[in-house]
């Protein structure tokens, strides 16, 4: 296997970001949540959020550059359940996911179950597809990565140019869980994905085709996706994204 090339200042850099952000462990939080609670922990996840922002973008919008996803819209029961999962290691374990790794540390200081359920509320009630998306400071950085990421799972290899048509077929196998609109179907324990950048996507994808997750023993319903992929090569996974990409809601980076 390859491997992964980080320079010695994307680490001091990613270091002081984990100081940075550790004293949240030390905030109380409130107990169990009730319906007249609701507005005090959507503040609640909204100040927790000014962490994750970081990266994730003050709108939840995304930043290619720190390998971090869209988020705004996401369902909260979804993002309860990956959160856990990164704190668990679940999530993030193997060698070469180095997004996956690092979000295992930024994500440490959440080790509250009230954190986790308020932030994943937050994140929920931001609009995938907002009016007036809000200046950020990342926003206007070049996209490509500072370091260099030695990986299978960087970029999909294929012998021509994704086809919308043909990933639409494809696609049908995953409509059954995730709807046909990609909209997500809570009941099937499957997220909407209609939110995500393609380089996202394709290389969750390869993850769970290659192994690289849903193989942890404890991941039942990541298990249950690498199971059921249909996918088979690099060129399925450009093509069904390509698809899905003329499904996708609002801004992204």
């Amino acid at each position: 296997m390859a491997s992964s090339g980080i320079s010695k200042t994307c680490l001091v850099s990613v270091w002081d970001l984990v100081l940075g952000i550790a004293g949240i462990a030390m905030i109380s939080l409130p107990g169990n949540s009730t319906l007249a609670d609701q507005a005090d922990e959507l503040a609640d996840g909204e100040r927790l959020w000014e962490y994750c922002a970081f990266c994730h973008n003050a709108d939840g919008l995304g930043q290619q550059r720190s390998d971090a996803p869209k988020l705004a819209g996401d369902q909260a029961w979804y993002t309860e359940r990956q959160l856990r999962y990164f704190r668990k290691k679940i999530r993030g374990y193997h060698p070469e996911d180095i997004p996956g790794l690092a979000m295992s540390v930024y994500s440490a200081p959440l080790f509250n179950d009230d954190a986790i359920r308020n932030v994943a509320a937050y994140i929920e009630s931001l609009p995938a597809e907002p009016e007036n998306p809000r200046p950020d400071r990342m926003r206007n950085r070049p996209r490509e990565r500072p370091y260099q990421w030695d990986s299978q799972f960087a970029s999909a290899e294929t012998a021509r140019e994704p086809d919308r048509a043909v990933g639409e077929k494809l696609y049908q196998g995953c409509a059954a869980c995730h709807g046909e609109n990609a909209e997500g179907i809570r009941e099937l324990n499957a997220p909407r994905i209609d939110n995500k950048q393609e380089w996202y996507l394709t290389r969750q994808l390869k993850y769970f085709m290659y192994g690289a997750r849903g193989t942890h023993e404890d991941d039942v319903y990541g298990r249950q996706m690498a199971d059921q992929l249909g996918l088979e090569t690099d060129q399925d996974i450009a093509d069904v994204v390509a698809f899905l990409m003329s499904m996708s809601k609002g801004p992204m980076y």
